[in-house]
């Protein structure tokens, strides 16, 4: 990570017109003097989101392992007392005497600042000071304030602007409503500004990363060290021993949100955040879709520490985008949209939401399919008509002594229509009358006849059980 050293100052004035309409500076002091660490940037904006190489891999206990706890880390030290009795792992405040360094995906939240700023320039900032001492609006002390802080930076070639806000920004960077004497000055500079400066007027503010003395000595005492993310020692912590949300403790867990009592609701989720995430993650899913907005929302505990770092392992903020794909993001992202949960999220949960022709990014309307670029990013294809889907026969196949006696059979079996005759004229036969039998044989005619006429075999219209 590189980063410039940059000034930031905010000047306090007052312009005036004086009777003859002309502008005038009353008085100059500032409001803001200080120099900061920006963080610099590359053709794509900022060159890294987190400000740290974070490996999101499983975490393997060592024994007497000693873990650093990196800014914006939420998992639960509390948790930790398993893993301190059966391996003597220990927690440290000296980054030297750490084994384990453990992140978070939110470090750069923690360790950085961000603002909106103005750019002027800084030769520009030197006349004005200068310009308002000399006229006597601006005392010795607030003159060598600004001035010990932009003085070191006039020569430095890396640092073409300084940061200000929108006044000084406006001041510095228009040719109005200053007095006419400024104006000559400030044309005066731009006229002897080298090739390697770039003259910055006013146009619009600027998004900007800053940091910390502290906390960039902090990154840098860090870099080339292995540092786990935290959700790789959170599935060390809620790991095989601890309870797997299956679709039946699903229903309870729904059916306790959807409880009156309150209380069912904080346990409900205090067995969500204390199960195995990753084993989980389609069910976890599901209930912060259905509950999170009516009742998850409204429990306290939804800020503490242990509910707190399943959220953020799952990658869920305080304003749940309650769509289905805001449940398939969640699986994508943690690499668990695979076919089992798209049937169980297609087929099952959402089956009245898409046969409506739902929209969505990842499913196609009346086909149930995966988007083609949702499905290359998979690597793999998916529909409602999956083979795997459908419901399988088991096809007992005979073996080499059964095949001759099989094949007989079917020489020999009876055809259906045979079957029926045989048992309609025995029945006949019985009540002795030969008026029925001669109906019965009559009917069976006809009946061969019209199947015969509409291409029927001796087995079709007839249920095999």
């Amino acid at each position: 990570m590189k980063t410039n050293v940059i000034p930031h100052i905010a000047l306090g004035y007052n312009m005036v017109r004086d009777e003859w309409k002309n502008w005038k500076l009353e008085y100059c002091s500032y409001d803001r003097v200080e120099i900061l660490n920006v963080i610099d940037r590359d053709d794509n904006g900022f060159k890294t989101h987190n400000l740290v190489d974070l490996q999101a891999q499983k975490y393997t206990p060592q024994m007497k392992d000693k873990i650093f706890f990196m800014k914006g880390v939420t998992v639960p030290r509390i948790k930790l007392k398993d893993l301190a009795v059966k391996y003597k792992i220990r927690t440290t405040t000296d980054i030297d005497a750490a084994t384990v360094i453990v992140g978070s995906s939110n470090a750069s939240d923690k360790l950085v600042k961000n603002g909106w700023f103005y750019t002027c320039c800084k030769f520009k900032m030197k006349a004005f000071i200068d310009y308002a001492k000399e006229i006597g609006v601006m005392d010795d002390y607030y003159y060598e304030t600004v001035n010990d802080v932009l003085e070191p930076h006039l020569m430095d070639i890396n640092v073409q602007y300084i940061l200000t806000d929108w006044r000084t920004s406006r001041i510095l960077g228009t040719d109005k409503e200053i007095p006419g004497d400024l104006k000559t000055i400030f044309n005066e500079v731009e006229a002897n500004m080298g090739p390697n400066y770039s003259i910055i007027k006013r146009s619009s503010s600027s998004y900007f990363w800053t940091i910390s003395e502290d906390n960039l000595n902090f990154l840098n005492s860090v870099t080339g060290k292995k540092i786990i993310e935290q959700n790789g020692l959170l599935e060390v912590i809620n790991g095989d021993d601890c309870t797997t949300i299956d679709e039946v403790t699903y229903q309870n867990l729904r059916n306790m949100f959807e409880s009156a009592d309150t209380d069912n609701h904080l346990m409900a989720m205090e067995i969500m955040s204390n199960c195995n995430y990753k084993e989980s993650m389609l069910y976890l899913a599901l209930l912060f879709f259905h509950h999170y907005d009516h009742q998850i929302y409204y429990v306290k505990a939804k800020n503490h520490v242990n509910f707190k770092s399943l959220k953020n392992y799952m990658g869920v903020d305080s304003y749940f985008h309650t769509h289905v794909d805001g449940v398939l993001d969640i699986l994508k992202n943690n690499n668990c949209l695979d076919k089992n949960a798209l049937r169980v999220i297609v087929m099952d949960e959402f089956k009245e939401y898409f046969d409506n022709n739902g929209s969505s990014k990842y499913i196609k309307p009346l086909g149930f399919e995966l988007q083609t670029d949702v499905s290359e990013e998979l690597n793999f294809k998916w529909t409602d008509k999956d083979p795997e889907e459908q419901p399988r026969v088991e096809i007992e196949t005979p073996n080499e002594d059964t095949v001759d006696s099989v094949e007989e059979n079917i020489d020999t079996e009876d055809t259906v229509d045979e079957l029926v005759e045989k048992e309609v004229l025995d029945t006949a036969a019985l009540v002795q009358d030969e008026d029925v039998e001669a109906k019965v044989v009559t009917a069976i005619e006809e009946t061969s006849k019209i199947r015969k006429a509409n291409g029927e075999t001796a087995d079709s219209g007839f249920d095999w059980f």
